[in-house]
């Protein structure tokens, strides 16, 4: 099914991406709203961070794209979420505060953030 996807270079606008310890990460969206972690076939994408300023992503075609912040805290929420234990950010990022929280604004057991 991979192999039917381009690839996509996602760039922050603003800040920058959290990287967890397991990074790839299946994503769906609707609306405001972002799931993360079901089967890849059911996902509309799958992302991967490999640096605080570029993620990866399976899209329709090749593209280089600045997300905006919205989008970024969403996918570093994912991050968070998906982590088994550690997420991973430059130590001048300023992320901090949002790794802490993240954890505390979703519900025991939920994959929606």
């Amino acid at each position: 099914m991979a192999s039917t996807c381009q690839l996509e270079a996602l760039m922050p606008e603003r800040g920058q991406f959290l990287i967890g310890d397991n990074p790839a990460v299946t994503i769906r969206t609707k609306g405001s709203t972002t799931t993360y972690g079901m089967a890849f076939g059911d996902a509309q994408t799958l992302v991967l961070p490999i640096g605080p300023r570029h993620m990866l992503a399976l899209g329709p075609e090749n593209v280089m794209i600045t997300v905006p912040r919205t989008l970024v805290d969403r996918l570093n929420t994912a991050q968070v979420h998906a982590a088994d234990r550690y997420v991973y950010m430059h130590r001048r990022s300023g992320l901090e505060a949002f790794a802490e929280r993240a954890p505390q604004q979703r519900p025991a057991g939920d994959r929606t953030t």
